[in-house]
């Protein structure tokens, strides 16, 4: 079953432009990952530093395999590092209805 994943964070003080640039490589490799059907970024109009990032993935399996490769190669913690505070994944199961 396909899921969807929120991911929400606060970038540290002029760091914004940095995590646009991180997200504009990290997504090339993301985009080819096997089980990824869509991924993008959104910034909050409100609130300058709040980022979302959405992804679709074909399983909860797909993502884990990804959640996993990313971590091994610490671009999570790179991520982190240049967030004031970052929110734990919201993973759903997309309903087909």
């Amino acid at each position: 079953m396909a899921i969807s994943v929120l991911v929400e964070g606060h970038a540290k003080e002029g760091k914004i432009q940095d995590i646009v640039n991180f997200f504009e490589e990290a997504f090339k490799i993301t985009r080819n990952f096997d089980g990824c059907l869509e991924i993008y970024l959104t910034l909050n109009s409100k609130e300058n530093n709040n980022f979302i990032m959405i992804e679709k993935w074909e399983s909860k399996k797909h993502f884990d395999k990804y959640v996993k490769f990313r971590t091994e190669k610490g671009t999570i913690d790179e991520l982190i590092n240049m967030c004031v505070k970052t929110k734990p994944f919201k993973v759903s199961e997309i309903l087909s209805i």
